[in-house]
């Protein structure tokens, strides 16, 4: 049986510090069937310098201003032609073996939109501060949770028959455009968690999480609320409780949450 082709987007701009690590944890898979697409952003580092550096090895790349990493995202997944597809950030890594565990997956499970797994939690040195593994995705959960939606964007990968029924990611959203397409996917397809690391997310000060743990970050929480509200709407609870009154609902599934992952050690070194 023939590996499914995948496609892997990274969105970069000015992150020559990580970004040849992130190539490299991609091309160093060793898997046969990749396609690799990177989109910068116009960067004023050594970025540029880096990508060429590879480019014998990249499906395609350019370095243009955009208007941030969801429309570069975009961009990518336009050129993508993988039956399956991810984005990974140009601060974060696989892990080896990743992407050849995702095509397996999928190639046994047509049935499955999405498929995300577990993620190491790095600092900016590459130094682990803590590894995650979730929960198997519950969409009423997900959207009651909010802030604590369970899927690891870096360990996110979804298929080919999904993005063309789910579309590109909404570009009006900058921090957490994932989280609502995670939910876009699981109105309209089924969502499996696998209970092994893929990948690595970095946390650093530049980064986007960097700074909302840094600095209070209201447009970054503006934002998930908004997602949080439009996946909450689309349950039929919302009729019998509106939103603006389900901060206790909410409140409960957080609380379910943490004490599952604390039964079970789901957050640990």
């Amino acid at each position: 049986m023939s590996l499914p082709k995948i496609s892997i987007v990274t969105p970069s701009f000015n992150q020559g510090k990580f970004l040849e690590q992130t190539i490299n944890s991609v091309l160093g898979q060793g898997y046969p069937n990749l396609e690799y697409i990177v989109i910068d952003g116009g960067s004023t580092d050594n970025s540029v310098e880096i990508i060429r550096k590879y480019e014998k090895s990249l499906s395609y790349w350019v370095s243009e201003p955009d208007r941030g990493q969801t429309q570069a995202i975009n961009k990518g997944l336009k050129k993508a032609t993988g039956d399956i597809l991810a984005y990974l950030n140009s601060d974060d890594l696989y892990l080896p073996g990743a992407l050849n565990k995702v095509a397996e997956f999928l190639s046994t499970h047509p049935d499955i939109g999405l498929v995300y797994g577990d993620c190491e939690i790095v600092d900016q040195e590459g130094r682990l501060i803590t590894r995650r593994r979730e929960l198997s995705f519950d969409y009423p959960m997900g959207c009651m949770i909010g802030f604590g939606i369970i899927i690891p964007q870096p360990s996110a990968f979804f298929t080919r028959g999904t993005f063309e029924k789910v579309g590109y990611f909404n570009e009006e959203f900058h921090n957490s455009m994932d989280s609502e397409y995670w939910f876009r996917i699981a109105r309209m397809s089924k969502v499996t968690h696998v209970p092994q690391f893929f990948s690595q997310f970095r946390i650093h000060p530049a980064s986007k999480t960097g700074m909302h743990l840094v600095h209070a970050a209201t447009k970054y929480n503006d934002e998930a609320r908004a997602v949080v509200r439009q996946a909450y709407q689309s349950l039929k609870i919302s009729k019998i409780i509106p939103f603006e009154r389900s901060a206790w609902f909410r409140k409960l599934y957080r609380l379910k949450r943490f004490v599952v992952r604390a039964i079970l050690g789901y957050h640990f070194k």
